[in-house]
């Protein structure tokens, strides 16, 4: 059997203190070479992973933002893959004065770049959540 595709977490996986090593970049272009897709997966918003690891060309696509958006460096298309959350759910946040964090998939705002629309999805990354390991 073949390997065609390989998926790997970001954080505490193949990067440690926001740092990709450089081996480890090595290898997936050696795995890309060979014909594999590769994967970067993360609970990253994507601004934030691109601030981090760069140019994210080095992988053929990026599910970000636990899993609510996908983003192909290539083509620079970025496509929501998860349902708003309830507008009055963010709002009892914001009220409770809870630190959260919101990426371009779960941004009600119109100025959203890179293929996704307005309103289109949302995700969250949750400091509170982040403070007990549940999410990036």
């Amino acid at each position: 059997m073949k390997l065609s595709v390989l998926a790997l977490d970001y954080d505490g996986t193949v990067a440690h203190a926001d740092a990709l090593d450089p081996s480890v970049r090595a290898a997936i272009a050696a795995a890309r070479t060979q014909g594999i897709v590769v994967l970067l997966v993360t609970g990253r918003i994507l601004d934030e992973l691109r601030r981090v690891a760069g140019d994210l060309h080095f992988v053929d696509g990026v599910v970000a933002e636990n899993g609510a958006a996908i983003h192909f460096p290539t083509s620079g298309r970025t496509s929501a893959l998860a349902p708003l959350l309830p507008e009055a759910f963010l709002a009892e946040l914001r009220r409770g004065a809870i630190p959260f964090a919101a990426g371009p998939a779960s941004s009600r705002d119109t100025s959203l770049n890179g293929g996704i629309r307005s309103g289109q999805s949302r995700s969250c990354a949750f400091a509170g959540l982040e403070q007990q390991g549940q999410c990036r």
